[in-house]
């Protein structure tokens, strides 16, 4: 296989759907560590509301929130973008797919959950 930064690489990795231009996921730092704790609580506060509505959108901002996450790590100046209002869920996730740093079911997933988000909250 080609070393994944030369162009055909990386291209040969994005033809085939699978797999993501980093081998080592970035779990070791201190900063995505920190609030792995946090979710279960707040999702059993959710899922006791017996609102589905409520879970699905809730769900669709705890993986907004984490996708803001992955995308501080790799841009230092990311609040300039994040203060934009034409800076949407969707171009967030295009910008995670476009810089192929995760695999591809992430992005899909994600595209998923946007969609059933927006399919509740404009009927």
């Amino acid at each position: 296989m080609n070393h994944p930064t030369s162009d055909r690489g990386v291209n040969d990795l994005a033809s085939r759907g699978e797999g993501c231009l980093f081998e080592e996921p970035f779990s070791d730092l201190p900063s995505v560590q920190r609030s792995s704790d946090e979710i279960p609580a707040f999702l059993k506060r959710v899922e006791a509301s017996d609102d589905h509505r409520l879970v699905c959108i809730m769900g669709a901002l705890v993986a907004e929130h984490h996708l803001d996450r992955m995308l501080k790590l790799m841009c230092p100046k990311y609040d300039v973008l994040e203060g934009s209002n034409d800076f949407s869920f969707s171009l967030r996730i295009n910008l995670l797919q476009a810089w192929f740093i995760v695999p591809h079911w992430i992005t899909r997933d994600l595209h998923v959950i946007r969609a059933v988000r927006n399919l509740l909250v404009f009927p």
